[in-house]
């Protein structure tokens, strides 16, 4: 289900160059009654939430060895922000019980980064030491924040300006 993610990664890690292009080549059509549109009204299953807390483990840990190069900032943002958007999606679910909520929510939370050994002061930077300083903080106090944004909707009420 949940392979995208991880494989994607590993191309982007071990490529010798890449290129964006800004033709769109990927159409993506909602349906409602589909295993992701189930997902995105029940939550994650056990299953899926087991499998978002593996695939982002795998990320930090590949990212890890490229703490020297240029793009490492990019991909840390990436990790943090979606390791983040993960543990709320496992709070947010009907479907878990609050125990495996909290083991895959502090999981997700805990993980721990080499501080890049280069940088450049940029947009990607700047978006990097924000979400350093929410990182930094205790996983415990991470949680309740989380918790307290599935509590408030708080994803329904900023979608209209971020992704999330």
């Amino acid at each position: 289900m949940n392979e995208d993610p991880w494989f994607t990664y590993q191309v982007m890690m071990y490529a010798r160059s890449c290129q964006l292009i800004s033709v769109c080549t990927l159409y993506y059509t909602i349906n409602p009654v589909s295993i992701t549109g189930l997902i995105a009204t029940e939550g994650y299953s056990e299953r899926t939430a087991r499998q978002y807390v593996e695939i982002e483990k795998l990320k930090a840990e590949l990212v890890s060895l490229y703490a020297a190069k240029s793009f490492y900032i990019g991909a840390l943002v990436d990790i943090i922000w979606m390791g983040t958007y993960f543990a709320y999606r496992v709070l947010a679910s009907k479907q878990l019980a609050k125990d495996i909520k909290r083991e895959f929510a502090t999981s997700l939370l805990r993980r721990k980064f080499v501080f890049p050994e280069k940088y450049s002061i940029n947009r990607m930077f700047i978006k990097y030491l924000m979400l350093y300083v929410f990182w930094g903080l205790p996983v415990c106090l991470k949680y309740h924040l989380l918790f307290f944004a599935v509590w408030a909707n708080l994803k329904n009420r900023i979608r209209r300006w971020v992704h999330f």
